[in-house]
């Protein structure tokens, strides 16, 4: 029988790797999202015993050079630099499969590698999970002090981001 008062905990870690593709040096950083209402009602459409009609489908993700604070109601990155998902055949999309941390706890991961590029460089400061054109989460990238930092991702420079989701 399920208890629907028991609370759903959601933690996601973006693991975000730069590598310069011509001396192999690589510089990594973490970070923590803020899921958007819009996340939040996919996520729930795709639980048992609710049904809303969205469609949870993570397609790419959004970069972006702004600086502030995510909120559940953020539609797009503060200042949208690019996007880099499954239109683009140059792009890597990779799910793992479910993994079982504890009896309560779940994780699940999807990854991208964005390729060296024109098209795909910026400094980017905030990033985002999205899926049919919706925003499904918002992160701004920190330091380990929690300090804002940013990524040079240059037109030499490959990029993989990998997405942790944790539920409990």
């Amino acid at each position: 029988m399920r208890n629907e008062k028991s609370p759903i905990g959601i933690k996601t870690e973006y693991t975000l790797t730069l590598r310069n593709t011509l001396t192999g040096k690589r510089q990594s950083v973490r970070t923590h999202n803020i899921l958007t209402t819009y996340g939040i009602y996919n996520l729930v459409g795709h639980l048992p015993y609710y049904s809303n009609g969205y469609s949870c489908e993570v397609s790419g993700v959004y970069f972006g050079t702004g600086s502030g604070t995510p909120s559940a109601t953020d539609t797009q990155m503060f200042t949208p630099a690019f996007s880099a998902g499954t239109g683009d055949a140059n792009v890597k999309r990779s799910f793992g499969d479910m993994e079982v941390i504890s009896e309560n706890e779940r994780k699940f991961n999807v990854t991208f590698v964005i390729p060296p590029s024109d098209t795909y460089s910026a400094n980017i400061s905030e990033l985002g999970l999205a899926g049919g054109g919706h925003l499904y989460t918002h992160a701004m990238i920190m330091d380990s002090e929690g300090n804002p930092i940013s990524i040079n991702k240059t037109n030499i420079d490959e990029l993989t981001v990998s997405v942790d989701f944790y539920v409990t």
